[in-house]
């Protein structure tokens, strides 16, 4: 091997993780001729972004390699270096700014030898492994946490000294401090799934069950046997076990489960209600002491919300009846406006905020509103990644989002304020034409549908047992509650052959269930990553997704291999548009039968989805 690029799209971007050259195999243009590489795969995408050390010899190489340094932003890493933003630009217009990335870490549990890896035996055989996770670049990424049972261990040594030193050194790492019967339950849960347990593993089995009773996703060690007999297990819980070598690679992986987890909630008994006068006592609990937030100004907002007929007041709990989520909304003339918007330390905390922030959307559209404003000035920072995510502009110090249901581009220009930071982004998308532009945008404006530009659409084939549980039209994550309605994210899975592209827009047809079981499209969603992989590994890579278990997937794909099809922004119809009726729709071009992923004309798309939805646009 000469060389190798190791990348990630994320935030409609590419980000460079590796660009390594082998030290007899450079100044032969190696470097270059993978970046371009990348370039000419994502010519889509607005460009590349890699951060580097400003110390680091590999500084002078990224000019030549056609990028630019934009910023300089202080590191986290141990010696506070200075790390460089580099950008390569595609030459399309970016719809975020270049050094956007996601403030909240991913927890990471720790065993005890990564722990003697990295704070007291530096020197020991395969040590180095474990230290590559104190990469500057990680630091962001990554908290590295010690369980509870990393002092059990400590305490079983006969060397006093010993003992003494390890324990000094466990105070520089995070403690995660779950409930006793939350790590019971989930000690109880691992035992009863791993086969074949050994009492050398009893230790490590600890350390996964507090990771997951405490919310971390992803549990470290270098004891590749423990992987193999209890890494079934412990993703049923929610954590992943790996070596520290597999966590860059699995990295964007790991983040998207962190952040949306909806099959954690399947089958739950978490609720959601209507939160009455006198809940003050309840909610002391989000007070945002660290922001500066003094408990008389939180008690005066709740009296405010209590105080007012208008606004409604809803808390989530958890099958225990705590309270994990919490929020107001009021609808006034012109939008949707969220004076509170507050969770706990939950590890699915993230996940509601998403699905909050979801039942905001399809809200403002039943009230044709055309703007949500949350005005709570003490978000978190789950929360404003989760709202950046959505579309939603800081504007005054409150978060605005666009919700704008409109089919071209002129319609989205005379829409938006001219102070919008959206507002030139639509001029350029015009003259760009770009499907990752636009697909940006709809997302962003949702459910607006920019039908004048290169946006490819297609009708998608799907199984009506999927089409009730994907989209809500039997069953919904929550006992009581609708408020989950549609997942905002989701993943369907069918043959390798005759895959649709992304970015595009996505009907879906179910079959049989329309009169003489002729069909019809029950839903429009956007679709925005196509794999093909063994079902294994697609079912690793989406398990936090949920609806479906690995037999579904060795099913769908027929074979050695499956697709995913990954897609956000679901809008279920009123009604179905039948097959009979999509044929008589304008725009129609010989439609044939629907027995694989078919593309439509901007036109039939457009004239389906108001057929669907029962609105033109506005």
């Amino acid at each position: 091997m000469a060389g190798y690029a190791l990348f990630a799209s994320a935030l409609g971007r590419i980000r460079l993780i590796h660009l390594c050259v082998r030290e007899e195999s450079r100044r032969q243009g190696i470097a270059k001729l993978l970046v371009d590489e990348v370039s000419r795969h994502y010519s889509h995408l607005p460009g590349i972004r890699v951060r580097c050390r400003s110390d680091y010899a590999a500084k002078d190489a990224w000019p030549a390699l056609g990028f630019t340094a934009m910023n300089e932003v202080a590191g986290r890493g141990k010696d506070g270096s200075t790390l460089v933003v580099w950008w390569k630009s595609h030459g399309l217009p970016d719809l975020f700014n270049v050094d956007d990335e996601a403030t909240t870490a991913l927890t990471v549990a720790i065993d005890h030898n990564i722990f003697l890896d990295l704070a007291v035996h530096r020197n020991r055989p395969g040590a180095s492994e474990s230290q590559y996770l104190e990469a500057d670049w990680l630091a962001s990424q990554l908290q590295l946490s010690l369980t509870p049972e990393t002092f059990n261990e400590i305490h079983r040594l006969g060397d006093a000294s010993e003992r003494r030193r390890q324990r000094s050194a466990a105070t520089k790492f995070p403690l995660l401090n779950p409930s006793t019967d939350s790590f019971e339950r989930h000690l109880a849960d691992l035992q009863a799934n791993i086969p074949e347990l050994r009492p050398q593993h009893d230790s490590d089995v600890k350390h996964i069950a507090y990771a997951a009773a405490s919310g971390a996703t992803i549990f470290v060690t270098r004891d590749t046997e423990l992987i193999e007999i209890a890494g079934d297990a412990a993703s049923s819980s929610g954590v992943r076990v790996l070596r520290p070598s597999d966590v860059v690679p699995h990295l964007e992986e790991l983040r998207d489960a962190f952040r949306y987890r909806p099959a954690a909630l399947r089958g739950t008994e978490y609720t959601v209600e209507d939160l009455p006068a006198g809940s003050e006592n309840e909610l002391r609990s989000l007070i945002d002491m660290a922001g500066g937030e003094r408990r008389a100004a939180f008690a005066a907002l709740l009296r405010s919300l209590a105080s007012s007929p208008s606004i409604r007041h809803k808390a989530a709990r958890a099958p225990s009846g705590d309270i994990v989520a919490t929020w107001a909304h009021e609808a006034t003339r012109d939008a949707i406006v969220v004076p509170l918007l507050r969770h706990t330390r939950h590890s699915l905390a993230s996940t509601i905020i998403r699905l909050i922030l979801a039942e905001m959307r399809r809200t403002a559209v039943s009230l044709g509103a055309p703007r949500i404003v949350i005005t709570d000035s003490h978000v978190s920072a789950a929360c404003r990644e989760a709202l950046s995510d959505d579309g939603y502009i800081l504007s005054g110090g409150t978060y605005v989002a666009s919700v704008l249901d409109i089919r071209d581009a002129d319609d989205a220009l005379r829409a938006l304020d001219l102070r919008h930071p959206l507002h030139n982004e639509v001029a350029l998308a015009r003259r760009t034409d770009s499907p990752a532009v636009t697909a940006a945008l709809e997302h962003f404006l949702w459910p607006a549908k920019i039908l004048d530009a290169s946006l490819p659409s297609y009708i998608v084939p799907i199984q009506p047992r999927f089409a009730l549980e994907l989209f809500a039209m039997q069953d919904t994550l929550w006992a009581r509650d609708p408020l989950l309605g549609i997942s905002p994210e989701h993943v369907y899975y069918r043959s390798a052959r005759m895959n649709p592209s992304a970015p595009a827009r996505i009907l879906w047809y179910a079959s049989g269930t329309g009169r003489d079981r002729i069909g019809g499209v029950v839903a429009c969603s956007q679709l925005v990553q196509v794999v093909v992989d063994e079902p294994r590994v697609l079912h690793r890579r989406y398990k936090h997704l949920g609806v479906y278990r690995l037999v579904d997937i060795q099913n769908s794909g027929k074979g050695s291999h499956a697709t995913a099809l990954r897609f956000r922004d679901t809008e279920r119809f009123d009604r179905p548009v039948t097959f009979e009726r999509l044929r008589e729709l304008a725009g129609n071009r010989r439609m044939g039968t629907l027995q694989s992923p078919t593309m439509i004309s901007a036109e039939h798309f457009g004239a389906i989805y108001n057929e669907g939805t029962r609105r033109g646009a506005r």
